[in-house]
């Protein structure tokens, strides 16, 4: 008679028995379940007062002197050198072998930088770790070195053995793999006073160690307390071999298996069927004279089975399948055979290779997974003694990069305050942690600085990575349409970018000239209005007779760059406070001009930021009163209302028209330009730096005023018409007040001065990806509680009024 079931899996008879084999699944009863967890309960609640008691009725053990069950030194040494001199020597080659191979598994940290993030993984040992030793009649003093020895060397600061009565042999294991401290105690109460910790038994960070069904079901228990290695099932082997093996080193393997306990498995997979009856006859020679022969009989009996198919391909594919604790690989080719091999805790490759050697003495670790969890799981090594930690850095740039992409995966979850967190970041000052500003220069440098910009902000405009609706730049909201982007493409491809463009704008000029009516002689361009104004001031800025500085008048508030750029040159600015309402007090600035005879007077029209229009008619009455000062007329924001004043310049050679291609759909270009008399540009043209407007932007703004320029004024009339609606919506709204603007945005006054309202209002606007801009800051004046807010498309001015209802009483 067999003692190893013959099984085929292609014959549909042998079904029920295949699936027998495969079917690993052990279960606790129910009476073990529950009074493992009153045993976790109580020692978690009463501690060692619980240990003692436990162990005093299933291991008939009481504690020592005082009180405890901890293993003193003096008698863990004496214990220790009763082993027997050749046992000493094996347990010593064991662990070098042990220690040296798991040296290599020691990983070390991991750091990684991309673009401004830096990511990490910091590798470090676990503070203490608890082993499970069986005792009594069983000495494994191998298991003490496999379990010991790998934390020792991943660098755990200490190291708890517990086992209810150790042998000599395991607690020289013990001492030789570098354990700490030994307690005499076992079974699950053992398990709980390592996970929960007690007056004597300290608390541990992770359990590891084989056990029976009560220490196993204690470890399933407190996992999630503690970590645990795995809770183990009944331990097997399963042999590939082909007519090439061995069938007595078969039969002694299956039985190095069986003879653990009745629930093991030693299973046969095998090409060759001949060899079975060999095998057959060996086990029952083999078992004859087998010490445990009652235990390896019954598993054999219960759980043995030989596994014939017919081809190589079959038995790894059955292999992969069972994913055993142990395999072997005996046969033809047994390496080409073993790298096809994927699910398994260990392999054993060749026949020279028993499960034995790595039970004992080979090195790796025979801490395995059982029960089919080889699909998964791994040996015990370092790393289960080493935990890892994450680390995320994050520079200015990336986080400001990143926002966005945060906040659009944040808002699928209907996680907002996740996306909120990345973008209030994103929108904060450039170089800003916290609440501070930018400090001011220090040191020697200090005195470098002009005098009056050492009080002055630097222009900025938050840069979010978040953009749901941007409102905040006073741009067209309409992008160009594919068809025309791709035309400007090729247009652009013909741009010589290895020589220098026009130093005097030819490439753009003709076709200003031609649209405006007006000689090309006359046209100074610029990169954007801010450096046309720079220029002014460049250029006029000689002091009156008598006056220490010469001076640049504008109302205020207006366009902040007047300001800076007065301030840049060393001029005096003089600041015409706007009624309340934003309109200018003509009487006011009659008196400044007469009072400090200014070189030169901005006036926006209509006015950036508030979008009132002031009288043209009035600007042009003081440029003939005053024929000895510039008057500029800033028409920036024409395309949507008032008028320009370019017909009356023939008859005022004092007077400046100025405008900005950024405000109908060109923003990006960065191009402005003024037209005035011939002596006014002669001057200017010294100051202009050379080369100023770029090739690509003189390119692609002749191109676009040229081809797309009557599509550009529909988009700013379809501006136009969506500005009434927008202020129909805003002033819907409680606690606005709505100014009237002839511009393309709108000013609103959300809060008073000081009351911070205005500024929660826009950073939880921000937050929300909707962007306009505050001008409630310290020293604001009567900008002071507002917001600015672009007209948008439709559907982003939607977006903001919903937010608005939203945030506001």
């Amino acid at each position: 008679m067999s003692l190893l079931r013959r099984v085929r899996p292609a014959d549909p008879a042998d079904a029920g028995a295949l699936a027998a084999v495969l079917d690993r699944s052990t279960t606790s009863s129910p009476e073990v379940e529950a009074a493992v967890h009153a045993i976790v309960d109580d020692v978690r609640a009463r501690g060692d007062a619980a240990v003692r008691e436990l162990t005093e009725r299933f291991d008939r053990r009481a504690p020592g002197p005082d009180g405890g069950y901890e293993i003193d030194r003096a008698r863990w040494d004496a214990l220790a050198g009763q082993v027997a001199p050749r046992v000493r020597e094996a347990l010593e080659h064991a662990a070098a072998r042990i220690r040296a191979f798991h040296a290599r598994q020691v990983e070390p940290d991991l750091l990684a930088e991309d673009g401004g993030v830096r990511l990490g993984l910091r590798v470090t040992p676990l503070a203490r770790v608890g082993l499970y030793v069986p005792g009594g009649t069983a000495r494994y003093p191998s298991s003490v070195l496999m379990t010991a020895i790998p934390a020792k060397v991943a660098g755990v600061g200490e190291v708890v053995m517990v086992t209810p009565g150790p042998s000599p042999e395991t607690l020289l294991a013990a001492k030789i793999a570098g354990v700490d401290r030994v307690f005499e105690i076992g079974g699950a109460q053992a398990v709980a006073a390592l996970a929960y910790g007690t007056a004597t038994v300290p608390r541990v960070d992770k359990i590891v160690g084989p056990g029976n069904q009560w220490v196993a079901v204690a470890k399933r228990i407190v996992f999630g307390e503690v970590d645990i290695d795995a809770v183990a099932g009944p331990s097997e082997v399963l042999i590939l071999a082909d007519a090439t093996a061995n069938p007595a080193w078969i039969a002694a393997d299956l039985l190095a298996q069986a003879e653990h306990d009745v629930e093991a498995r030693a299973i046969l997979v095998t090409t060759a069927p001949a060899l079975l009856d060999a095998v057959d006859a060996e086990l029952a020679r083999q078992l004859a004279v087998l010490p445990r022969e009652t235990i390896a009989r019954a598993a054999l009996d219960r759980y043995g089975a030989a596994i014939v198919v017919d081809t190589l391909e079959q038995a790894i594919a059955f292999a992969n399948r069972y994913a055993p604790e142990h395999l072997e690989v005996q046969c033809a080719a047994p390496r080409e055979v073993a790298a096809r091999l994927t699910t398994s805790g260990a392999i054993f490759v060749g026949a020279w290779a028993s499960e034995a050697t790595g039970d004992y003495l080979a090195g790796a670790n025979h801490v395995l997974p059982t029960g089919g969890a080889a699909r998964y799981a791994s040996p015990l090594g370092t790393y289960d003694f080493r935990k890892r930690t994450s680390l995320v850095e994050y520079d200015e740039a990336a986080a400001r990069a990143h926002a966005a992409d945060i906040a659009a995966l944040a808002e699928v979850e209907g996680l907002d305050a996740h996306g909120r967190s990345a973008v209030i970041r994103a929108t904060a000052p450039l170089g800003v942690v916290g609440t501070a500003a930018p400090a001011p220069a220090r040191g020697p440098l200090a005195e470098l600085v002009t005098p009056a910009l050492r009080g002055e902000r630097a222009y900025h405009v938050p840069r979010p990575a978040l953009i749901r609706a941007k409102l905040d730049a006073n741009e067209s909201p309409y992008a160009l349409p594919p068809d025309v982007a791709a035309a400007l493409g090729a247009e652009l491809a013909k741009a010589a970018l290895e020589r220098y463009p026009y130093a005097d704008a030819g490439e753009l000029r003709p076709t200003v000239a031609r649209q405006l009516g007006v000689a090309p002689d006359r046209l100074v361009f610029g990169n954007g209005s801010d450096e046309l104004i720079a220029m002014l001031c460049a250029a006029f800025a000689a002091p009156r007779p008598g006056a220490a500085r010469a001076g640049v008048l504008y109302p205020w508030p207006t366009f902040v760059y007047y300001r800076i750029a007065a301030k840049i040159h060393g001029l005096d600015a003089v600041e015409v406070a706007l009624r309340d309402d934003f309109t200018m007090d003509e009487a006011a600035v009659d008196a400044a001009v007469a009072a400090r005879r200014p070189n030169v007077a901005f006036f926006a029209l209509p006015s950036n930021p508030t979008g009132t229009l002031w009288s043209v008619d009035y600007v042009l009455d003081l440029a003939r009163r005053c024929p000895d000062m510039i008057v500029v007329s800033d028409e920036a924001y024409l395309a949507y209302g008032g008028r320009t004043v370019l017909p009356e310049l023939a008859a005022l050679p004092n007077l400046v028209v100025m405008r900005t291609l950024s405000k109908v759909g060109m923003a990006g270009l960065r191009c402005g330009f003024l037209v005035a008399h011939q002596d006014v540009v002669h001057e200017l043209e010294k100051v202009r730096p050379p080369y100023n407007l770029n090739s690509l932007t003189q390119r692609a703004a002749a191109w676009l005023l040229e081809h797309h320029g009557a599509a550009l004024e529909a988009h700013a009339r379809a501006v136009v018409e969506e500005r009434a609606r927008l202020v129909a919506g805003l002033r819907a709204l409680p606690g606005l007040r709505v100014f009237a603007t002839e511009a393309n945005f709108v000013m609103i006054r959300v809060g008073a001065a000081g009351d911070g309202r205005a500024t929660a209002v826009w950073r939880a606007l921000m937050e929300r990806g909707i962007l306009v801009r505050t001008f409630d800051a310290p020293g604001a004046g009567p900008l002071a509680g507002c917001l600015r807010v672009t007209v948008g498309t439709p559907a982003e001015d939607d977006l903001l009024l919903a937010a608005l209802r939203e945030l506001l009483p």
